[in-house]
């Protein structure tokens, strides 16, 4: 068993293994003084029987941990000496991330970082009359992260509870219909992104219909 190993180590005093040895012990007495115990035997056959299989559980426990403990140390090691042989590379070790792999006897590709994907608040909203009657064309800065976005419309102009969902764009250009001709009208917006996380609204933009 490797030494450095610290879990194989502390498997040494673990519990466990001490109540192993309580039972193995008390079957051991029990055997040692069977004519005091002639009603017990099928009691100690069964604690016998438990004991063995707790026994076998904690040797392939101690067997598991000690690979895994094994296996951990080895990549800390692969890891530190691979980390001390790019860093002696020094300027040579920019360029071959420049040109996404290192070579150190073999090619390994480097992983490129995932471009972290969040809506944020929905900037730039314009509101603009339509040729037709009861509609607005409405435009904003379009979001790279955004799959979809809620346009909100409130009729009832500095009333909070009068704000309501009403269209859903896919791009970053709406004409919104049916309002009513002649009357204010307050629109927000706001971006819907990846498993339907929502930025913040944009500033509400009051606007007369045509």
């Amino acid at each position: 068993m490797n030494s450095r190993n610290p879990i194989a180590l502390k498997l040494q005093s673990l519990p466990h293994a001490e109540f192993v040895r309580l039972l193995r012990a008390t079957h051991a007495r029990y055997l040692e003084h069977i004519s005091l115990y002639p009603d017990l035997e099928e009691q100690a056959a069964a604690l016998a029987a438990v004991t063995g299989t707790l026994e076998q559980r904690l040797d392939e426990v101690k067997t598991l941990a000690a690979s895994l403990g094994t296996a951990m140390v080895k990549q800390d090691e692969t890891r530190a000496t691979a980390e001390g042989v790019l860093t002696s590379f020094g300027a040579d070790a920019a360029q071959g991330q420049k040109n996404n792999r290192v070579t150190l006897g073999l090619v390994f590709p480097l992983r490129k970082v995932p471009e972290r994907r969040v809506v944020t608040q929905v900037l730039e909203l314009v509101v603009k009359f339509n040729l037709a009657p009861g509609a607005l064309d409405l435009a904003w800065a379009r979001q790279k992260a955004a799959r979809s976005y809620e346009v909100w419309v409130n009729l009832q102009p500095g009333n909070e509870a009068g704000w309501g969902l009403r269209e859903i764009s896919t791009t970053s250009r709406y004409t919104l219909p049916g309002l009513p001709s002649g009357q204010k009208v307050q629109v927000r917006v706001r971006a819907v992104g990846p498993y339907s996380t929502k930025g913040l609204f944009s500033a509400a933009v009051e606007h007369l219909v045509p």
